[in-house]
């Protein structure tokens, strides 16, 4: 088996909230979307990609943890722009493993982590 890369997949409750998120908040592109009404996306920023799917069945609320993390060259500055933009994060802080992380939970509770590695 040879595996190049993971797409993280994510819930939504509601999709158009949850797209609006990832567009206005985190600056991705929607660069494919399905469903009548759209109700599945795939996202990206830089060559981070992100599925998230408008899912309406049953299911249980997002467990403690992270749905995704996303490397970052500066943390630090990512953390700045969430505050401006009025976001509710946790950190950043420089974990014991020693990666500097921040982590921003999605409409839907989907904790992401957004995390740098440190020398």
């Amino acid at each position: 088996m040879n595996l190049s890369s993971i797409i993280p997949a994510l819930r939504a409750a509601e999709y158009p909230w949850s797209r609006a998120s990832y567009t206005d908040i985190l600056g991705f592109d929607v660069i494919e979307g399905g469903g009548d009404p759209v109700q599945f996306g795939v996202f990206r920023q830089g060559r981070a990609e992100l599925f998230v799917d408008g899912w309406t069945g049953a299911d249980t609320p997002p467990a403690p943890g992270w749905r995704a993390c996303f490397h970052s060259p500066d943390v630090d500055a990512l953390a700045a722009e969430f505050l401006a933009k009025g976001c509710t994060i946790k950190g950043p802080k420089t974990q014991p493993h020693g990666m500097r992380e921040v982590e921003m939970a999605d409409p839907d509770g989907n904790i992401r982590c957004f995390g740098q590695d440190m020398p």
